[in-house]
């Protein structure tokens, strides 16, 4: 297994809608996380996302999670102690296969 983590101290929240049909709207809910200006990965909650879909590497090393959009208010508690801690995304990635075995937010030490 290969952890990876990257410590972010800026993040920007956007809550919306999104139709692929133009008729039955979802809510969705989307944290790109920064370390100064770089983007250093994402949080997408909502249940336009696609089953199985846990998380994943893009764009060479930014962590990409996704959660349903019920799991957005915990996410959020834990974005309030980067206010007195740093923050970090991390996901862990199955070296065999590349899939995504467990990721998240944590405080960073």
């Amino acid at each position: 297994m290969s952890l990876v983590k990257n410590p972010f101290n800026t993040y920007r929240i956007t809550y919306g809608m999104v139709s692929h049909d133009t008729v039955a709207f979802k809510d969705y809910a989307r944290i790109d996380c920064y370390y100064a200006a770089k983007k250093v990965g994402q949080v997408l909650f909502g249940s336009s996302i696609a089953p199985g879909s846990n998380g994943g590497i893009v764009n060479v090393n930014e962590v990409h999670l996704y959660f349903p959009l019920s799991h957005f208010p915990n996410i959020m508690r834990v974005l309030r102690l980067g206010a007195a801690q740093p923050l970090a995304l991390y996901l862990e990635i199955d070296d065999v296969t590349k899939a995504a075995r467990i990721g998240g937010v944590t405080t960073e030490p």
